[in-house]
């Protein structure tokens, strides 16, 4: 297996874990988050990556605005910046 990315194969069942009980629980409530990737590294270790390959997951997080658990599933999910730019624009051309 390699670093998990918004590409990879395992990337719904990593963020399906992340935004549950077992990560952030996120809730109309509130949701958990220390400020760092324990909840991450801990289900990346449940899904049998190695430390390289966790490290390099978290590297990737970071580097597209996963500062956090909470951010990995709030900033790398969705759309891009790209994409709602290009729909705006789609619309107002329209």
């Amino acid at each position: 297996m390699n670093a998990i990315t918004n590409k990879s194969s395992s990337w719904d069942e990593f963020i399906g874990r992340l935004e549950g009980p077992e990560g952030c629980d996120f809730k109309d409530s509130g949701f958990t988050c220390f400020g760092d990737h324990r909840l991450s590294r801990k289900i990346l270790a449940e899904m049998i990556l190695s430390e390289r390959e966790i490290e390099a997951s978290i590297k990737f997080f970071e580097e597209n605005g996963g500062f956090c658990d909470c951010e990995v599933v709030l900033n790398l999910t969705g759309p891009s910046p790209y994409e709602i730019y290009r729909e705006l624009m789609e619309r107002t051309v329209h």
